[in-house]
């Protein structure tokens, strides 16, 4: 349950984070085959890429927390830990709730706590942040 926490929680800040950390850490006979080919790491890697750019310097994107940004996160986050756990050879159904519990949290958490600290920091300062945070945690759940 541990990696299905961290991959939901990863794809709760930044969305693209949990799947590139999946394709890029896991080896390709362990994906589904529909997920082996070298394009799918770079096509999740250009997503997580642009996302991570976009976080940092867009900042009329609508908040994480509003309703369709938040939805998607819940069931990015389910479906990554889901897949997690069908590469790790476990059980995929409870690993998809805590992956989408663990990731509509961490939008929430990590929303609040930009808006509240971006009275003391620069903005692009916790952009980084995130991105670190996000980042470190799916790769520490896909290892």
């Amino acid at each position: 349950m541990k990696r299905s926490i961290l991959i939901g929680a990863a794809t709760g800040i930044l969305s693209q984070s949990g799947i590139a950390g999946i394709v890029t850490n896991t080896p390709p006979e362990r994906l589904p085959k529909v997920m082996r080919s070298p394009w799918e790491k770079r096509i999740a890697l250009v997503f997580a890429g642009g996302e991570i750019l976009s976080n940092a310097f867009i900042s009329s994107l609508p908040p994480r927390t509003t309703p369709g940004p938040l939805l998607g996160r819940i069931v990015m986050g389910a479906g990554n830990a889901a897949l997690l756990a069908h590469v790790n050879r476990q059980s995929p159904a409870g690993s998809a709730v805590v992956g989408g519990a663990a990731a509509g949290i961490s939008a929430i958490v990590a929303t609040k706590s930009r808006a509240r600290f971006s009275k003391l920091l620069p903005d692009i300062l916790f952009a980084i942040t995130e991105t670190v945070v996000s980042l470190g945690m799916a790769h520490t759940a896909t290892k």
